[in-house]
């Protein structure tokens, strides 16, 4: 009698460890809000390596990267990506008032990190018509910057300014340089404006399809770079973004994960 009663206490203590344990590993897969922590994505089965993506380069794997994915860096930082957008960069031609893809495409991804400290990849041009880039960029509040932007007729600011340079190629250094602002703390110095077409997916400042006006501009004497775009027509809960950081090498990118299922 005194054998088979301490056989069920050992029994049910097994099952109760099991139930235990079960309940710790559910609660270490969940992230706030349901979703998956950038750790738990990276080291989750549901992760294993895809070998056409693996045969893709790592700047073609971020710059086509979907919500949900997992980037990790050369850090073994993680990031889970909430938003990816593509800009698709429109032009006039020949003096057309009529909009036209000029076929270059810039790509923003927002994540969000293991320690809340969010950050944005961004594929940017260097300057106006310059080579792409990428940065690795923060968010910052937006509000009045199209006004601290553009200004007004009787007192045009640095995007006006630039855009009334036509933003030539020959200009000078002398003359680029005139084009400064002062933000944030820093001295900027406008390095391109334009339009583009967007697509947005995930949750992040812009949703579904529409257009964008959109600044950038470089820290005088710095390695800043400073990223505004403006909402201008498309889903109704996007807003203006405005982003600044860094050049980011891509070997700095470590992999990028498949989402978790």
């Amino acid at each position: 009698m005194g054998f088979t009663f301490g056989l069920c206490l050992v029994v049910a203590a097994i099952i109760i460890a099991i139930v235990i344990w079960t309940g710790y590993k559910r609660r270490q897969q969940a992230a706030p809000g349901g979703a998956a922590s950038p750790a738990t994505l990276a080291a989750s089965p549901a992760t294993a390596r895809d070998p056409a993506l693996r045969a893709k380069s790592m700047l073609d794997r971020l710059l086509t990267v979907q919500p949900g994915q997992t980037i990790v860096t050369a850090m073994d930082e993680y990031y889970l990506a909430r938003g990816s957008t593509t800009l698709k960069e429109l032009t006039q031609y020949g003096g057309s008032d009529q909009w036209t893809p000029t076929g270059r495409e810039f790509i923003l991804v927002e994540t969000q990190g293991e320690s809340n400290d969010n950050v944005a990849f961004a594929y940017l041009p260097s300057a106006e018509g310059g080579a792409l880039q990428l940065y690795r960029m923060t968010a910052q509040n937006p509000a009045g910057w199209m006004q601290i932007l553009a200004g007004t007729d009787d007192r045009p600011g640095p995007a006006r300014n630039f855009a009334d340079l036509d933003q030539r190629q020959d200009l000078q250094g002398a003359e680029m340089a005139s084009i400064q602002f002062k933000a944030l703390n820093t001295t900027w110095q406008m390095t391109d404006i334009g339009e583009a077409a967007y697509t947005a997916r995930g949750a992040g400042f812009l949703s579904g399809q529409g257009e964008v006006r959109f600044a950038m501009a470089q820290e005088v004497g710095g390695a800043q770079r400073l990223f505004f775009v403006n909402f201008l027509r498309g889903d109704s809960s996007s807003m203006d973004g405005l982003f600044t950081g860094q050049e980011y090498r891509v070997d700095m990118l470590k992999d990028i994960t498949l989402p978790a299922h």
